[in-house]
């Protein structure tokens, strides 16, 4: 039997969706991470949002600072006994590996789960872990959390953690691929048929998130650091900063007068408050070359603090219009 009680640790999209879908299905959901939700429940799930170092890699100081409190709560006599540390966040490969070396031998079970990553089929999962009973143990949680099909494929920790940040990858990828059928069709005035293009492919364009421009430039370093060939990954962001270029080149071969406000369709990566790295960098070109930009974006994100950072830094020369809006200007294709 699983416990009633669930611990969903941190404040991500991806935990509160989860913890919903839990209390929806009767379960009562306890956030607080200290000892005493650690000493009533038997399995803690601990998310946190993804950020980066300034060496490239996942920021995990607070991971760290949880599997601290779980040593010392077996210090201090708290039953720590088969209880499970389940991992939910993007991690850097190894991580999962050093944390259940520092915990096993004080019979805590630790195991990489990425329920956060959504390009990861729900009911196909894979789980950092060789460890039957704790497989076990999640798949009866999971199943019964969601009353669905649920299989879990367990594979190693660093495994696991490798696949977490290459499914990104892939995706860039494949999204890097069809941009250059696009670009070409677009140069041979045949944009019409890049749908039978995809078919043939068996390709079709997936949004894109912050998250997997992250998880795409660990594994870059991960792989620099290995000194190991073929690092995809690094020529995805290389390819994706080429069309960065491009862009800003054929934007000035139009000669454009600086008059002429430039209206961005979107800084922010889909259904997300977030700013897309490359869009932000196609935006800071044109502030650079002289031209006022008007971007166009939700109101949600207007009314953040991103609009005010940019607007502190370049000042009149960038404007904000809430969609369903219409502009003047030129409206620069992405």
């Amino acid at each position: 039997m699983i416990s009633k009680e669930v611990v969903i640790w941190g404040n991500t999209q991806e935990s509160k969706k989860f913890s919903q879908i839990s209390v929806n299905r009767g379960y009562s959901v306890n956030a607080s991470q200290n000892e005493n939700t650690i000493q009533e429940n038997d399995i803690v799930l601990y998310f946190q949002e993804s950020s980066l170092t300034s060496k490239g890699f996942f920021d995990t100081t607070k991971l760290f600072e949880i599997v601290e409190l779980w040593g010392y709560c077996f210090e201090n006599g708290i039953p720590v006994t088969n209880k499970i540390l389940v991992i939910c966040c993007d991690t850097n490969p190894g991580d999962t590996k050093q944390i259940h070396e520092i915990l096993n031998p004080m019979n805590i079970n630790v195991c990489f789960l990425p329920l956060h990553n959504t390009n990861i089929e729900r009911n196909r999962l894979f789980v950092g872990t060789l460890n039957n009973w704790v497989v076990s143990r999640l798949s009866s949680f999971l199943n019964e959390v969601f009353f669905d099909n649920i299989h879990l494929i367990e594979m190693t920790s660093t495994s696991s953690e490798v696949l977490n940040l290459g499914l990104s990858q892939s995706k860039l990828s494949q999204n890097l691929i069809l941009e250059n059928y696009k670009n070409i069709l677009t140069k041979n005035s045949n944009i019409e048929e890049l749908p039978l293009v995809e078919i043939f492919l068996n390709l079709k364009h997936q949004n894109e998130y912050l998250e997997d421009i992250l998880r795409n430039e660990v594994l870059s370093n991960y792989i620099l650091s290995k000194r190991l060939p073929n690092n995809v990954a690094k020529r995805v962001d290389d390819e994706k900063q080429k069309n960065v270029d491009f862009i800003i080149s054929e934007f000035e071969k139009l000669e454009l007068p600086t008059t002429t406000p430039i209206i961005i369709d979107g800084i922010c990566f889909p259904n997300s408050n977030q700013v897309d790295y490359f869009r932000n960098r196609i935006i800071t070109k044109i502030l650079e070359l002289n031209y006022q930009v008007t971007i166009v974006e939700s109101e949600s994100f207007i009314r953040g603090k991103g609009p005010k950072e940019m607007l502190n830094d370049f000042g009149d020369k960038v404007k904000f219009h809430k969609r369903g809006s219409t502009p003047t200007g030129y409206v620069l294709p992405l």
